[in-house]
């Protein structure tokens, strides 16, 4: 009896974190075309014991405006952050560096029922001016986002993740948009050494600090909390999603996160959970188990990308 209510109160806390997945709701979308010249696309795949899931990631990654993004306690324009999330003033954070670059993934999520893309044709005319957003403005708005979040007092990813963009492809002929979930993420690339796995945040991808795994960052849970203090923490309080660099291999930087789980609602919806980052494409591996329900055993499994001479996925193949 004991067991069973303490199941039901369990069931209970989730609810509205299944209702609250299920039924996101979606600002007004604005419409990014897709330039091949500067976004690397990425197509990747998943098999599961029902059926392969498809997922396609758009990487943009350029040098910020470091007159900018070098002052950040000076004026943002608020009108790129959403006015729930303006932070208050913080001096103690990281400022850019000169050589840091910052990266924009689209990633294009699959159809939960089917786990296919769906591309349709769209006719370019029919898209109200005020709806495209250009390149330099999503450039200019990833910019502000990101020194409101340098702002914040707290690790809060609804300033560097957005829903509400779609992409546009152009194949020489047609356009083409999808009605698939898509999340956009930004991230700062840099490279600096640092020894400890919290010496991060949730939107730096540090290529110089010393590997964490993340069961070694478990192994050493009690230690990390008695940094912080004689209170007890759980290490996905004290990590909040912070991205730790896992590993690198030959040509990849492997990072995780710890997951947040469902009792830190502040972070709001994660992103790529883990992933995998190739200097010069941008994300070429991911998790995103925050996006798979009923939750399963294959929540977090990776998309994998897709061996170019083997892939018979195509955005002609999901046309409608």
């Amino acid at each position: 009896m004991k067991a069973a209510s303490c199941l039901l109160a369990y069931l209970l806390c989730l609810l509205p974190w299944v209702v609250a997945a299920q039924t996101l709701s979606l600002p007004t979308k604005k419409y990014v075309f897709v330039d091949a010249a500067q976004f690397k696309r990425v197509r990747l795949q998943r098999t599961l014991p029902k059926g392969t899931q498809h997922l396609e990631i758009f990487n943009l990654e350029f040098t910020p405006r470091l007159a900018a993004m070098q002052k950040p306690t000076g004026p943002v324009d608020f009108r790129y952050v959403p006015p729930a999330l303006w932070p208050a003033p913080n001096d103690s954070i990281r400022f850019m560096r000169p050589d840091d670059r910052v990266l924009i993934a689209l990633a294009v999520l699959p159809n939960k029922e089917s786990g296919t893309l769906e591309w349709s044709k769209v006719d370019r005319q029919s898209l109200p001016a005020e709806a495209i957003l250009g390149l330099p403005d999503l450039r200019q708005q990833t910019e502000h986002r990101i020194v409101a979040y340098k702002r914040s007092s707290d690790l809060n990813n609804n300033i560097t993740r957005r829903f509400d963009l779609q992409p546009v492809l152009f194949d020489g002929t047609h356009y083409y948009t999808t009605p698939n979930l898509t999340v956009t993420e930004c991230f700062v690339v840099t490279q600096f050494a640092t020894r400890l796995p919290f010496d991060s945040d949730n939107v730096t991808l540090n290529l110089g600090a010393t590997p964490f795994p993340q069961r070694q960052l478990w192994t050493h849970e009690s230690k990390m909390s008695d940094y912080f203090g004689s209170k007890p923490r759980d290490l996905a309080y004290l990590m909040r999603s912070c991205i730790v660099l896992e590993r690198q291999s030959a040509a990849d930087y492997h990072f995780s996160t710890v997951p947040t789980g469902y009792s830190h609602p502040p972070l709001g919806f994660s992103g790529a959970e883990d992933f995998i980052y190739r200097p010069g494409t941008g994300l070429v591996a991911a998790k995103y188990g925050e996006y798979v329900w009923p939750v399963s055993e294959h929540q977090h499994k990776f998309f994998e990308q897709v061996p170019p001479a083997s892939s018979k996925y195509s955005t002609k193949r999901s046309q409608k």
